[in-house]
């Protein structure tokens, strides 16, 4: 099935084009000016800023800044006076902000420092860092409007944070993408990223490191621009001061790091993926599970051959094999770039796999598979029975496969990389219970507890 036109709503295209004119500055392709004296030919001219504020035109007529007379002076309020008979203009213009006071429902009662705080645009959503509870960790706030103090500040969970020390957090434009600094993998600090599907939703995705931007040294305070093609970040790798110095690194379109995960909701919701779902499972189905599968090139690793369900069965509580999965192709999956092999028909026979699995195991079976794995002898019949299909197809293809099905994937040593968006629908009629292998629920943003139906 070829969905090109679907995987192309997963790209980002970003772009700010600015034109300079002969009568000043515009965002198009016009020539908008903004002059007020005609020059030699018609050429519209801009007025100059003089050193108080005012304006003067090429022609030599002169305004006086803004909030002054006609003879120059200001009053007390900032307000004009034509005659110039009240006011100082050396005194300063009142201050725009009033006396400042502090957010006590934000701050610790007994001293830890709070700082770094970051708000989602529509200001009811606060994440800011504490060292309330001994290292410093980020919190979170939330209130019903912006009339109304914030309740009470709580520990932000989903492994952001953890005994090490995380700080700066920023928040962005449109709360979907959270950036912080951690030291936990014993680097110093470094800067982590994590997503959410929407600005409402309470459950993080699992956070990650951005090791382009990592050295030896420390970073943090990212800070992502309005238009998220560029981010800005304060390390001390070079210090030309012995202090810190301010970095930018610009946005990889090739990389499936976006904020606005409303578009990977749009793909899910598309009627020819959806239609095709709900034929499949006979119901209305809901996301349990979504990823982007990155095997880079030149040391991309293996992954063994597996079930999903075998997994999803004992460690989420899936009750049947009532789930489908689509791998929609970011890059082109080669023969030789580690891309799934599958074994057709594999989905009829159930292969259970020997070992007690660990609890946790999530977070390291999403990068290699050593446990939940089927027996050589299992994955020799079932070869011999279904053979092996290696899934070669260009960007924009999709692959839907049955739960139960077999499949795996081997190293990728070349140059190409390999990205995969990967999509779990699961029947609504199969929601998932305690786990049967007797371990704690993984998380909800790696299977989703909450079934609401897509559509």
């Amino acid at each position: 099935m070829d969905v090109r036109s679907i995987a192309l709503l997963v790209g980002l295209a970003l772009g700010l084009g600015c034109q300079i004119n002969s009568g000043g500055v515009g965002t198009g392709g016009g020539s908008a000016g903004v002059g007020t004296e005609t020059g030699q030919g018609g050429t519209t001219l801009p007025p100059v800023l003089t050193d108080d504020g005012g304006t003067t035109t090429p022609g030599g007529t002169t305004e006086p800044p803004p909030g002054t007379g006609s003879d120059g002076t200001t009053g007390l309020d900032g307000s004009s006076s034509g005659s110039g008979d009240t006011g100082d203009p050396m005194l300063p213009r009142p201050d725009p902000y009033g006396v400042a006071v502090p957010l006590t429902e934000l701050n610790d009662a007994l001293g830890a420092a709070d700082d770094d705080p970051t708000l989602r645009q529509d200001q009811r959503e606060i994440y800011f860092a504490s060292t309330r509870l001994g290292d410093e960790d980020i919190f979170v706030a939330t209130r019903a409007s912006v009339d109304v103090p914030f309740d009470t500040p709580m520990i932000v969970g989903g492994n952001i944070s953890t005994f090490s020390q995380e700080t700066t957090p920023e928040l962005s434009r449109d709360g979907t993408l959270l950036l912080f600094a951690s030291d936990r993998r014993g680097n110093g600090l470094e800067i982590y990223y994590t997503t959410r599907a929407s600005m409402a939703s309470l459950s993080w995705a699992l956070p990650q490191p951005l090791p382009a931007l990592s050295s030896m040294a420390h970073e943090s305070a990212a800070t992502p621009q309005r238009d998220q093609a560029t981010l800005l970040f304060c390390s001390d790798r070079m210090p030309t001061d012995g202090g810190a110095d301010i970095w930018r690194a610009a946005f990889d379109p090739g990389t499936v790091m976006v904020s606005d995960l409303q578009r990977v909701a749009e793909l899910a919701r598309d009627p020819r993926l959806l239609g095709r779902v709900r034929q499949i499972l006979g119901s209305e189905a809901y996301i349990h599970q979504s990823r982007v599968n990155f095997k880079p090139g030149l040391r991309g690793k293996e992954f063994y051959w597996h079930s999903d369900f075998e997994t999803w069965h004992f460690e989420d509580g899936m009750p049947e094999m009532r789930a489908v999965s689509v791998s929609i192709n970011l890059t082109e999956n080669r023969a030789d770039n580690g891309s799934l092999m599958v074994m057709p028909g594999s989905h009829r026979t159930f292969v259970g796999c020997v070992g007690e699995t660990p609890q946790e195991h999530y977070r390291e079976s999403l990068r290699s598979q050593h446990y939940g794995v089927p027996s050589d002898r299992a994955l020799e019949q079932l070869a011999s029975a279904h053979g092996i299909t290696q899934v070669v197809a260009p960007p924009g293809s999709a692959l839907l496969f049955d739960s139960n099905c077999m499949h795996g994937s081997n190293g990728n040593i070349t140059p190409y990389p390999r990205r995969n968006l990967f999509l779990v629908f699961n029947s609504v009629e199969n929601t998932l219970v305690a786990p049967f292998g007797g371990t704690e629920p993984r998380p909800g943003h790696i299977a989703s507890r909450d079934p609401v139906p897509l559509g």
